[in-house]
Protein backbone atom coordinates (compact mmCIF):
# COMPACT_ATOMS: atom_id res chain seq x y z
CA UNK A 1 0.00 0.00 0.00
CA UNK A 2 1.57 3.44 -0.90
CA UNK A 3 0.64 7.08 0.82
CA UNK A 4 0.94 9.91 -1.15
CA UNK A 5 1.44 13.11 0.42
CA UNK A 6 -1.09 14.60 -1.95
CA UNK A 7 -3.78 12.25 -0.22
CA UNK A 8 -3.27 13.83 3.01
CA UNK A 9 -5.72 17.12 3.78
CA UNK A 10 -4.10 19.65 5.62
CA UNK A 11 -7.07 22.16 6.21
CA UNK A 12 -6.77 20.95 9.88
CA UNK A 13 -4.28 18.67 11.99
CA UNK A 14 -7.62 16.01 12.24
CA UNK A 15 -7.97 16.07 9.03
CA UNK A 16 -4.38 15.61 7.79
CA UNK A 17 -4.64 12.54 10.23
CA UNK A 18 -7.14 11.45 8.59
CA UNK A 19 -5.52 11.17 4.87
CA UNK A 20 -3.81 8.41 6.32
CA UNK A 21 -6.26 6.59 7.13
CA UNK A 22 -8.50 6.80 4.74
CA UNK A 23 -6.17 4.11 3.08
CA UNK A 24 -6.44 1.65 5.56
CA UNK A 25 -10.62 1.07 5.78
CA UNK A 26 -10.60 2.13 9.42
CA UNK A 27 -13.56 4.26 10.72
CA UNK A 28 -11.92 7.76 11.74
CA UNK A 29 -15.08 9.03 13.04
CA UNK A 30 -14.50 7.63 16.33
CA UNK A 31 -10.97 9.10 16.80
CA UNK A 32 -10.30 8.09 20.34
CA UNK A 33 -10.82 4.27 19.63
CA UNK A 34 -7.46 2.29 20.02
CA UNK A 35 -8.46 -0.98 18.90
CA UNK A 36 -6.52 -3.98 18.12
CA UNK A 37 -7.21 -3.33 14.33
CA UNK A 38 -6.16 0.09 14.79
CA UNK A 39 -2.88 -0.89 16.56
CA UNK A 40 -1.27 -3.09 14.24
CA UNK A 41 -2.27 -0.56 11.48
CA UNK A 42 -0.39 2.75 13.48
CA UNK A 43 2.38 -0.33 13.77
CA UNK A 44 2.27 -0.59 10.13
CA UNK A 45 2.68 3.22 9.85
CA UNK A 46 5.56 3.51 12.55
CA UNK A 47 7.40 1.22 10.50
CA UNK A 48 7.10 2.44 7.40
CA UNK A 49 7.66 6.09 8.68
CA UNK A 50 10.34 5.56 10.77
CA UNK A 51 12.54 8.06 13.31
CA UNK A 52 14.33 8.19 10.55
CA UNK A 53 12.31 8.32 7.63
CA UNK A 54 13.09 11.07 4.65
CA UNK A 55 9.37 11.86 4.70
CA UNK A 56 9.38 13.53 7.79
CA UNK A 57 5.52 15.05 6.91
CA UNK A 58 4.10 11.68 7.04
CA UNK A 59 6.01 11.00 10.15
CA UNK A 60 4.30 13.56 12.31
CA UNK A 61 1.64 12.80 10.80
CA UNK A 62 1.25 9.44 12.43
CA UNK A 63 2.65 11.26 15.20
CA UNK A 64 -0.53 13.14 15.16
CA UNK A 65 -2.42 10.22 14.98
CA UNK A 66 -0.70 8.92 18.42
CA UNK A 67 -1.15 12.24 20.19
CA UNK A 68 -5.07 11.48 19.43
CA UNK A 69 -5.21 7.69 20.34
CA UNK A 70 -2.78 7.57 23.57
CA UNK A 71 -5.40 10.01 25.86
CA UNK A 72 -6.70 7.06 27.52
CA UNK A 73 -8.70 9.18 29.70
CA UNK A 74 -10.12 11.04 26.87
CA UNK A 75 -12.24 7.80 25.69
CA UNK A 76 -9.77 4.82 25.37
CA UNK A 77 -9.25 2.39 28.58
CA UNK A 78 -5.51 1.14 29.54
CA UNK A 79 -6.11 -2.19 28.78
CA UNK A 80 -6.22 -0.34 25.02
CA UNK A 81 -3.09 1.33 25.01
CA UNK A 82 -1.71 -1.66 26.75
CA UNK A 83 -1.77 -3.88 23.97
CA UNK A 84 -0.22 -1.58 21.48
CA UNK A 85 2.48 -1.24 24.35
CA UNK A 86 2.85 -4.96 24.81
CA UNK A 87 3.23 -5.59 20.89
CA UNK A 88 5.57 -2.72 20.47
CA UNK A 89 7.92 -4.23 23.38
CA UNK A 90 7.66 -7.56 21.59
CA UNK A 91 9.38 -6.05 18.69
CA UNK A 92 11.69 -4.81 20.80
CA UNK A 93 12.88 -8.20 21.77
CA UNK A 94 12.83 -9.42 18.48
CA UNK A 95 14.91 -6.43 17.16
CA UNK A 96 17.49 -6.77 19.79
CA UNK A 97 18.03 -10.67 19.23
CA UNK A 98 17.91 -10.11 15.34
CA UNK A 99 19.89 -6.94 14.80
CA UNK A 100 23.89 -6.74 13.67
CA UNK A 101 25.09 -3.55 15.02
CA UNK A 102 28.89 -3.98 13.47
CA UNK A 103 29.41 -0.33 14.17
CA UNK A 104 27.28 2.53 15.66
CA UNK A 105 24.77 1.46 18.25
CA UNK A 106 20.58 1.35 17.54
CA UNK A 107 18.48 2.91 20.58
CA UNK A 108 15.00 1.73 21.32
CA UNK A 109 12.49 3.64 23.41
CA UNK A 110 10.85 1.48 25.93
CA UNK A 111 8.31 3.05 28.78
CA UNK A 112 8.54 6.38 30.34
CA UNK A 113 12.13 7.24 30.81
CA UNK A 114 13.90 3.86 29.76
CA UNK A 115 16.21 3.20 27.02
CA UNK A 116 17.85 0.03 25.22
CA UNK A 117 21.23 0.36 23.59
CA UNK A 118 23.14 -1.93 20.98
CA UNK A 119 26.58 -1.38 19.99
CA UNK A 120 29.09 -4.28 18.88
CA UNK A 121 30.78 -5.07 22.12
CA UNK A 122 27.30 -4.81 24.54
CA UNK A 123 23.86 -3.91 25.01
CA UNK A 124 22.95 -2.33 27.81
CA UNK A 125 19.44 -0.57 29.23
CA UNK A 126 18.77 3.11 31.45
CA UNK A 127 15.99 2.98 33.53
CA UNK A 128 14.12 0.51 32.16
CA UNK A 129 10.80 -0.82 34.04
CA UNK A 130 8.03 -3.35 32.35
CA UNK A 131 5.50 -0.80 32.71
CA UNK A 132 2.20 0.82 34.84
CA UNK A 133 -0.95 -0.84 36.06
CA UNK A 134 -2.36 -2.52 32.41
CA UNK A 135 0.27 -0.58 30.28
CA UNK A 136 2.62 -3.55 30.91
CA UNK A 137 4.74 -6.19 29.90
CA UNK A 138 4.46 -9.62 31.22
CA UNK A 139 6.80 -11.23 33.24
CA UNK A 140 8.39 -13.48 30.09
CA UNK A 141 8.99 -10.67 27.82
CA UNK A 142 10.36 -8.75 30.83
CA UNK A 143 13.17 -11.53 31.81
CA UNK A 144 13.96 -12.70 27.87
CA UNK A 145 14.51 -8.33 27.87
CA UNK A 146 17.01 -9.07 30.49
CA UNK A 147 18.47 -11.75 29.36
CA UNK A 148 19.73 -10.16 26.48
CA UNK A 149 20.75 -7.52 28.56
CA UNK A 150 24.69 -7.11 29.81
CA UNK A 151 24.42 -3.76 31.98
CA UNK A 152 21.76 -1.44 33.66
CA UNK A 153 21.66 1.88 35.03
CA UNK A 154 19.75 3.17 37.09
CA UNK A 155 18.81 6.99 38.20
CA UNK A 156 16.84 6.63 40.89
CA UNK A 157 14.48 5.46 42.88
CA UNK A 158 11.19 6.08 42.00
CA UNK A 159 9.09 3.55 40.28
CA UNK A 160 9.04 4.64 36.70
CA UNK A 161 12.67 4.93 36.61
CA UNK A 162 13.23 1.32 38.67
CA UNK A 163 11.53 -1.86 38.37
CA UNK A 164 13.04 -3.96 41.24
CA UNK A 165 11.29 -6.90 39.35
CA UNK A 166 13.98 -6.30 36.38
CA UNK A 167 16.91 -5.42 38.33
CA UNK A 168 16.41 -8.35 40.74
CA UNK A 169 15.92 -10.71 37.33
CA UNK A 170 19.45 -9.03 35.94
CA UNK A 171 21.29 -9.75 39.34
CA UNK A 172 19.87 -13.04 39.32
CA UNK A 173 21.18 -13.59 35.86
CA UNK A 174 25.05 -12.50 36.69
CA UNK A 175 24.22 -9.12 34.87
CA UNK A 176 25.80 -5.60 36.09
CA UNK A 177 23.45 -3.33 37.46
CA UNK A 178 24.50 0.45 38.63
CA UNK A 179 22.63 2.29 41.30
CA UNK A 180 22.55 5.53 43.14
CA UNK A 181 23.15 4.57 47.19
CA UNK A 182 19.55 4.66 48.66
CA UNK A 183 18.77 1.76 46.32
CA UNK A 184 21.83 -0.27 46.94
CA UNK A 185 21.19 -0.44 50.58
CA UNK A 186 18.28 -2.23 50.66
CA UNK A 187 20.24 -5.09 47.53
CA UNK A 188 23.58 -4.38 48.76
CA UNK A 189 23.41 -8.31 49.39
CA UNK A 190 23.55 -9.50 45.86
CA UNK A 191 25.91 -9.66 43.22
CA UNK A 192 27.43 -7.75 40.51
CA UNK A 193 25.00 -4.69 42.12
CA UNK A 194 27.26 -1.40 41.90
CA UNK A 195 26.79 1.16 44.19
CA UNK A 196 27.28 5.11 43.28
CA UNK A 197 27.61 6.92 46.40
CA UNK A 198 26.03 10.18 46.61
CA UNK A 199 28.96 11.49 48.60
CA UNK A 200 31.37 11.39 45.82
CA UNK A 201 29.99 13.38 42.71
CA UNK A 202 31.94 12.32 39.80
CA UNK A 203 33.01 8.47 38.74
CA UNK A 204 34.33 6.76 35.80
CA UNK A 205 34.13 3.36 35.04
CA UNK A 206 34.65 1.11 32.13
CA UNK A 207 32.63 -1.93 30.13
CA UNK A 208 34.18 -4.64 28.23
CA UNK A 209 37.84 -2.87 28.37
CA UNK A 210 36.27 -1.00 26.17
CA UNK A 211 33.41 1.59 26.89
CA UNK A 212 33.98 4.66 28.94
CA UNK A 213 31.47 5.08 31.67
CA UNK A 214 31.14 8.42 33.87
CA UNK A 215 28.87 8.86 36.63
CA UNK A 216 27.41 12.06 38.11
CA UNK A 217 25.76 12.14 41.39
CA UNK A 218 23.10 15.05 41.50
CA UNK A 219 19.51 15.47 42.67
CA UNK A 220 16.19 15.41 41.23
CA UNK A 221 14.82 16.93 44.37
CA UNK A 222 16.30 17.93 47.93
CA UNK A 223 15.07 14.39 49.23
CA UNK A 224 16.12 11.74 46.12
CA UNK A 225 19.24 11.88 44.51
CA UNK A 226 19.53 11.23 41.09
CA UNK A 227 22.88 10.02 38.66
CA UNK A 228 23.30 10.91 35.35
CA UNK A 229 25.00 8.76 33.01
CA UNK A 230 27.77 8.97 29.79
CA UNK A 231 29.03 6.28 27.97
CA UNK A 232 31.42 5.95 25.20
CA UNK A 233 31.46 3.33 23.05
CA UNK A 234 34.54 2.08 21.40
CA UNK A 235 33.37 3.43 18.06
CA UNK A 236 33.30 6.99 20.22
CA UNK A 237 29.70 7.39 20.08
CA UNK A 238 28.80 9.48 23.55
CA UNK A 239 25.08 8.78 24.86
CA UNK A 240 24.17 10.76 28.36
CA UNK A 241 20.89 10.02 30.27
CA UNK A 242 20.19 12.13 33.01
CA UNK A 243 17.36 10.40 34.35
CA UNK A 244 15.04 13.29 36.26
CA UNK A 245 17.89 15.75 37.38
CA UNK A 246 15.83 18.89 37.98
CA UNK A 247 18.84 21.22 38.68
CA UNK A 248 20.86 22.73 36.00
CA UNK A 249 23.24 24.59 37.90
CA UNK A 250 24.18 21.50 40.10
CA UNK A 251 25.20 19.79 36.42
CA UNK A 252 26.07 22.48 34.58
CA UNK A 253 30.18 22.14 34.98
CA UNK A 254 30.09 18.44 34.28
CA UNK A 255 28.07 18.15 31.49
CA UNK A 256 30.23 21.60 30.09
CA UNK A 257 33.36 19.00 30.52
CA UNK A 258 31.45 16.09 28.60
CA UNK A 259 30.54 18.59 25.00
CA UNK A 260 29.83 17.70 22.58
CA UNK A 261 27.38 14.52 22.99
CA UNK A 262 26.13 12.41 20.19
CA UNK A 263 23.39 11.49 21.60
CA UNK A 264 21.55 13.36 24.89
CA UNK A 265 18.15 11.37 26.24
CA UNK A 266 16.49 13.75 27.87
CA UNK A 267 13.19 13.99 30.10
CA UNK A 268 10.96 15.75 28.31
CA UNK A 269 9.20 17.14 31.16
CA UNK A 270 12.31 18.56 32.89
CA UNK A 271 11.48 21.91 31.81
CA UNK A 272 13.99 23.43 33.98
CA UNK A 273 16.78 21.88 32.34
CA UNK A 274 16.33 23.08 28.78
CA UNK A 275 18.83 25.95 28.96
CA UNK A 276 21.44 23.69 29.41
CA UNK A 277 20.65 21.49 26.33
CA UNK A 278 22.88 24.22 24.43
CA UNK A 279 25.70 23.86 26.94
CA UNK A 280 25.71 19.78 26.10
CA UNK A 281 25.37 20.84 22.44
CA UNK A 282 23.58 17.12 21.32
CA UNK A 283 23.86 15.55 17.63
CA UNK A 284 20.71 13.70 18.54
CA UNK A 285 18.28 14.95 21.10
CA UNK A 286 16.10 12.39 21.73
CA UNK A 287 12.73 12.66 24.63
CA UNK A 288 11.73 10.63 27.03
CA UNK A 289 8.67 10.96 29.66
CA UNK A 290 6.49 11.20 27.14
CA UNK A 291 2.95 9.09 27.68
CA UNK A 292 4.05 8.06 31.09
CA UNK A 293 0.49 7.45 32.65
CA UNK A 294 2.18 6.80 36.20
CA UNK A 295 2.10 10.58 36.82
CA UNK A 296 -1.29 12.53 37.71
CA UNK A 297 -2.82 13.71 34.76
CA UNK A 298 -1.63 17.37 34.94
CA UNK A 299 1.49 16.14 33.90
CA UNK A 300 3.43 17.41 30.75
CA UNK A 301 3.79 14.25 30.13
CA UNK A 302 0.09 13.06 29.38
CA UNK A 303 -1.21 16.57 28.30
CA UNK A 304 -3.62 16.13 24.92
CA UNK A 305 -1.53 15.81 22.36
CA UNK A 306 1.78 15.42 23.68
CA UNK A 307 4.00 14.84 21.24
CA UNK A 308 2.92 17.77 18.81
CA UNK A 309 3.58 19.71 22.10
CA UNK A 310 7.51 18.49 22.69
CA UNK A 311 8.18 18.90 19.22
CA UNK A 312 6.90 22.54 19.67
CA UNK A 313 8.64 23.28 22.86
CA UNK A 314 12.14 21.68 22.30
CA UNK A 315 12.10 23.16 18.52
CA UNK A 316 14.84 25.23 18.42
CA UNK A 317 17.15 21.80 19.19
CA UNK A 318 15.23 19.40 16.55
CA UNK A 319 13.88 16.54 18.74
CA UNK A 320 14.10 13.08 17.83
CA UNK A 321 10.44 11.76 19.04
CA UNK A 322 9.75 7.56 19.39
CA UNK A 323 6.98 5.83 20.20
CA UNK A 324 7.43 2.88 22.51
CA UNK A 325 8.99 0.30 21.08
CA UNK A 326 10.44 2.63 17.87
CA UNK A 327 14.57 2.63 17.55
CA UNK A 328 17.09 4.93 16.05
CA UNK A 329 20.38 3.35 14.10
CA UNK A 330 23.18 6.16 14.89
CA UNK A 331 26.41 5.83 13.40
CA UNK A 332 29.63 7.23 14.41
CA UNK A 333 30.63 10.91 12.77
CA UNK A 334 33.80 10.47 11.73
Amino acid sequence: MRIESSNIQKSVEIRASKGIYEKSGINFTKPLAMTKKESKYIMSLLEKYAPDTENKKLRLEVLNVLDRKLIFFFGNSLSDIGYFYQEMMKKVLLEIEEYKVKKGLVIWQTYGHGFIVKCPEIIFGFDIISGIDKICISSSLRNSICQNLETLFVSHVHYDHMDINIIKKMISLGKTVFLSSDIYESLSRFKNCYELPVAIKESIATLNESIEVKFFAGHQNPYCSNTSYYIKTRDGISILHMGDQNDPNEILSWVKKLAPVDVLLFNATSTSMIEIIDEIKPRNLILGHLYEYGHPLRGFSLIPGCYKEAIKLFAKHKPIIMTWGECLRILPSH
